[in-house]
């Protein structure tokens, strides 16, 4: 009996297992319209049974036509085919007619019967069916588009105030000087220089080199009466000129006669050479006679010991290495070594210009270093300890080194560092420097590595803005004297500020707080 119970359930599963394979599948279909005004398809949406096989059919709205078929339909024609063997998903696409083929479809096309391949505005319209200006004349053809209304026309488009028959630019109705030959210039008037004589002078303004004649003085054939002859050409007229034999390009003073080529500046110390002046010049002040050189020459007089003091270094941009490393070899106290009177108003680097010399001499307080861009190593290990406060050093970004293994200490607290990035072992090494630098504006700078190490500086430095700074390392090491608090500074940029208080024995006031590095 249990058997027979179990063979009933088995023959029930096998009929029941049939009877779903042949349930029919069913496929369904969406179909979108691009653009949705572009037209209706037919049908639009429906469920079909597998296999079924059916025509879509497209049809326009009013000013486009059938593009395409695309999704699970390909095609460009009105109608397609679709058997459904799966859920379709397809797309009829429609665009905007434009009957006469110029880009501006029917519905904003107000010519449309534009010729094959002419150019057309918005409107649809091209210059053979236009006329702008009303004039009967087409667009194509006019050369004159803009003829005012109620004037009559050429076959060009172009009424009597519009032509030009001399072709000078100037309209025939205002035109004074109709005769003027082509390529000449003309004014308001129709007038060229050669029709005119704007000052009386007998000479047509084309051949007259002076335009401004006196009335009733006699001019030569260029038009210039004495008055305005300029016989040297030195800018100075011959009526004022009490030097007129003046040799080309040479500047000249009032009175036509030749300016040296250098001056004395209104510090009374500087010896500057003129913009037009050239290397090699010489110029005498005072009695003294002055030579402008170049970087080269000056090079060649330092090494043969000549006089410096009758130089002109206005046109030296480059003042590196220039007494480097000299020991007891030059006589500072000697006249003709003096260089106060250097121009170093154009010098961009003085990189290592003093370094490891014994110049020590209160000759550079009245240089002008405001377009020094480099000061790297100037005076590093050198001797100079003079007054060099009041020097503008605005445009400096480099003083790496400048006063390091020095003896320097000298007040430099009003210095603009503002565009300083580099201030590295600016100060190492040099156990005489303690001026105060309170007031400095180091917010430029980012290395600021072994600035003050192995010295004795001990100045109040908390407020300074360090927000830029990204190296530190050694910055105050072995520094035996400072103790002030820095507890405030923003070093969230700092990097690198190993050995930063090194060996600072009296350093007990509060310290930055790093937080990228441990120092």
């Amino acid at each position: 009996m249990r058997y027979s119970i179990v063979s009933v359930l088995v023959l029930v599963l096998v009929l029941s297992s049939c009877s779903k394979d042949e349930e029919v599948k069913r496929y369904n279909l969406n179909t979108t319209i691009n653009p949705v005004e572009g037209g209706v398809v037919s049908p639009a949406s429906g469920t079909f049974n597998s296999g079924e096989t059916f025509t879509l059919t497209a049809t326009p709205s009013e000013n486009y036509e059938f593009s395409n078929w695309s999704g699970n339909a390909e095609g460009t024609s009105l109608t397609v085919s679709v058997t459904m063997d799966s859920d379709k998903n397809i797309i009829a696409s429609f665009t905007k007619k434009d009957t006469d083929g110029d880009g501006i479809t029917d519905d904003l096309d107000i010519c449309n019967d534009t010729p094959n391949g002419e150019p057309v505005d918005p409107s649809g319209c091209s210059n053979t069916q236009k006329d702008s200006d009303g004039d009967g004349v087409t667009d194509d053809a006019d050369t004159c588009s803009d003829t005012p209304s109620g004037e009559t026309a050429d076959a060009n488009g172009c009424s009597d105030s519009q032509k030009d028959t001399d072709g000078d630019g100037v309209t025939d109705d205002l035109d004074t000087c109709p005769g003027t030959s082509s390529g000449e210039t003309v004014d308001g008037s129709g007038c060229a220089d050669s029709q005119k004589d704007t000052d009386g002078d007998g000479v047509t303004d084309d051949l007259d080199s002076c335009s401004d004649t006196p009335s009733s003085e006699t001019a030569d054939a260029n038009g210039c009466s004495d008055s305005q002859k300029d016989t040297d050409g030195d800018g100075v007229s011959d009526a004022l000129d009490q030097c007129n034999n003046t040799p080309a390009n040479v500047q000249v003073d009032e009175n036509g006669c030749a300016l040296p080529p250098v001056y004395l500046d209104a510090n009374g110390v500087t010896i500057k050479a003129y913009e037009w002046a050239q290397v090699g010049d010489t110029g005498q002040l005072n009695g003294v006679t002055y030579t402008i050189v170049d970087r080269t020459m000056l090079i060649e007089r330092i090494g043969a010991f000549e006089d410096l003091s009758t130089v002109c270094t206005s046109k030296i941009t480059d003042m590196s290495h220039l007494f480097e490393f000299e020991q007891g070899v030059r006589d500072y106290t000697i006249p003709g070594n003096n260089i106060s009177s250097w121009d170093v108003s154009n010098v961009t680097t003085m990189n290592s210009m003093f370094e490891g010399s014994d110049f020590n001499q209160d000759m550079l307080g009245s240089w002008d270093v405001s377009s020094v861009v480099d000061m790297k190593e100037m005076f590093n290990a050198s001797d100079f300890n003079q007054n060099i406060g009041g020097w503008d050093v605005r445009n400096v970004q480099n003083m790496s080194w400048m006063f390091g293994t020095s003896s320097f200490n000298q007040p430099i607290g009003n210095w603009d560092v503002g565009n300083v990035t580099d201030m590295s072992s600016m100060f190492s090494l040099n156990a005489a420097f303690d001026q105060d630098l309170s007031a400095w504006n180091v917010s430029s700078v980012i290395n600021m590595f072994g600035m003050f190490s192995f010295t004795s500086f001990n100045q109040p430095i908390g407020n300074w803005d360090v927000s830029s700074v990204t190296d530190m390392s050694g910055m105050f090491n072995s520094n035996a004297s400072f103790n002030q608090d820095l507890g405030g500074w923003n070093v969230e940029n700092v990097v690198a500020c190993s050995g930063f208080s090194f060996s600072t024995i009296q350093w007990t006031l509060p310290k930055p707080n790093f937080t990228n590095c441990t120092p």
